[in-house]
């Protein structure tokens, strides 16, 4: 069975991944000199917005949008589809491991009983909660949300799972990311010329320059 991703080349969804995971390192780091109130916070916010920018201009279909709070600043991640319905039926249906999904919680009806699910998709207005197994990784879970403000559906992500290209937040957002980019625009320098290396543990180095940034090991 084909997977959602397999009509991309390997090289394509290596970039991305790459630019993603670069993306929300840099948003670690500002988040970490947002939470103290770091002196050069006024410095690097311009250069983390031109960043967004640039994003959000590679990857026409996606919309990366940073939110602050009184104590924290998060990156939301929207994909640029108004019906979560159609996400669910058109997209997240082509994921291996698919196995529930609810208009209000995980695991309200199996995609395999075809009544029922039915029944569960007429229910769904503007959130969608999707469940998939796979018998490696084993449970995985995605939330779908509309937002009528933007005008565009929110996936919500951990950070672990985002930048994972085997888990379904993250293969959804390839894959509208990957319909129309713009390959001349170079995120990655971008993002690793911000730094922040020096603000992670040592196990968030190995992780972030690890396993999933090769190329700044080179």
């Amino acid at each position: 069975m084909a997977d959602l991703l397999d009509e991309f080349g390997s090289r394509e969804i290596s970039i991305f991944k790459d630019d993603l995971t670069q993306l929300m390192r840099v948003t670690k780091g500002i988040d970490k000199y947002y939470a103290i109130q770091h002196p050069k916070l006024d410095k690097y916010m311009p250069l983390y917005g031109k960043l967004i920018e640039s994003f959000n201009k590679k990857y026409s279909n996606l919309h990366a949008k940073p939110v602050k709070t009184p104590s924290s600043l998060n990156l939301k991640l929207f994909v640029k589809e108004g019906d979560v319905k159609n996400i669910f039926s058109s997209v997240a249906v082509r994921i291996i491991g698919i196995k529930s999904v609810g208009a209000n919680g995980f695991g309200k009806s199996d995609v395999t009983k075809a009544e029922e699910l039915g029944k569960e998709l007429e229910k769904i207005k503007n959130k969608v909660y999707i469940s998939y197994y796979h018998q490696e990784r084993g449970s995985d879970t995605i939330l779908l949300e509309y937002n009528p403000r933007v005008k565009m559906t929110e996936v919500l992500y951990d950070q672990e799972g985002i930048v994972n290209d085997e888990s379904p937040e993250f293969k959804i957002v390839a894959f509208y990311a990957l319909k129309s980019f713009n390959p001349k625009i170079d995120v990655f320098i971008k993002s690793a010329a911000l730094g922040f290396v020096d603000l992670l543990s040592e196990d968030e180095k190995k992780e972030w320059l690890g396993k999933f940034n090769p190329r700044l090991e080179e």
